[in-house]
C-alpha cells in the first residue's frame, strides 16, 4: 500500500529528496512546497467544515482577506519559478530553501481551501439562504484556517511513523484533487441536481486516482 501511495504521489510532485522535508531522517513523499499546499488546503477545508457548518460565513473570500490570499498565490508562483530556475540552470534570483517552499506552499493551500469550501457548500446546499457572508473578509478571519494549517503541518513533521505520515499526505492530496474534480463533475451534471451531491465524492475520488495513476505512469515512462 505504501508503495502505491508513494508512486501515486509521484504523479503530483517531482519528489526530489533535496526539496523535501526529512523528519526523523526520512524524506517525505512530497516536496516541501507540495506538502505545504496539500496539508494546509485539506486542513483549512476541515476547519471550515467544522467551524462554519452552521455559519452564515460561507461565501467566497473578499476584502483584505481575499487580497492576502491573492498575495499568497503570487508568492507561490514567484518562489516556484525561482526554484525551477535554480534547478534547471543553477542560477536563481535568491537562494531557494525548503522553508520558503513550505511557507509559499501552505499559503497556496490556504487559498485553495478557502476558495473550495464555498463552492463545495454550494454543491451540497444549492439553495442556502443562510449563506449571506464571505467565509473570510477581514485578515483576522484567516487566523483560524492558518492555525489549522499549522497544526496539520506539525502533525506531519512530528509523527514518528513513516507509514502514517505517508497515508495522511496521500489523504490530504487526494482530498483537494477529488474536490476539484468533483466540481467539474457537478458542472457536467448541472441538469441532474439530485445526483450531484450523491456522486460528488465517488466520482471526484475516482477521477483523482485515475489522474494520479496516469501521471505517475507517464513520469515512469519518461524516466523522471
Amino acid at each position: 500500500m505504501l508503495a502505491f501511495i508513494i508512486r501515486a504521489l509521484g504523479g503530483l510532485c517531482h519528489q526530489l529528496p533535496a526539496h523535501s522535508l526529512s523528519p526523523y531522517g526520512q524524506a517525505l513523499p512530497l516536496c516541501a512546497r507540495c506538502t505545504g499546499m496539500h496539508v494546509a488546503g485539506a486542513s483549512a477545508l476541515l476547519y471550515l467544515a467544522l467551524a462554519r457548518r452552521k455559519s452564515q460565513r460561507c461565501g467566497l473570500p473578499d476584502g483584505p482577506a481575499a487580497l492576502m490570499l491573492l498575495a499568497f498565490m503570487v508568492l507561490w508562483a514567484l518562489d516556484g519559478s525561482n526554484s525551477l530556475l535554480h534547478l534547471l540552470s543553477g542560477w536563481a534570483i535568491y537562494q531557494p530553501s525548503n522553508a520558503l517552499r513550505l511557507f509559499t506552499g501552505a499559503g497556496m493551500g490556504l487559498t485553495l481551501g478557502l476558495s473550495l469550501y464555498p463552492t463545495l457548500r454550494l454543491v451540497f446546499k444549492p439553495i442556502d439562504t443562510t449563506c449571506t457572508q464571505p467565509v473570510a473578509s477581514r485578515l483576522v478571519s484567516l487566523v483560524g484556517p492558518c492555525l489549522a494549517a499549522a497544526g496539520g503541518l506539525l502533525v506531519i513533521v512530528l509523527l514518528p511513523w513513516v507509514g502514517v505520515r505517508d497515508v495522511l499526505l496521500f489523504t490530504a492530496a487526494l482530498t483537494l484533487l477529488a474536490a476539484a474534480n468533483g466540481l467539474l463533475v457537478t458542472i457536467a451534471l448541472e441538469r441532474w441536481v439530485s445526483l450531484r451531491a450523491r456522486w460528488f465524492w465517488p466520482l471526484g475520488v475516482g477521477v483523482a486516482l485515475a489522474q494520479m495513476s496516469v501521471l505517475a505512469w507517464l513520469r515512469s515512462m519518461m524516466g523522471a
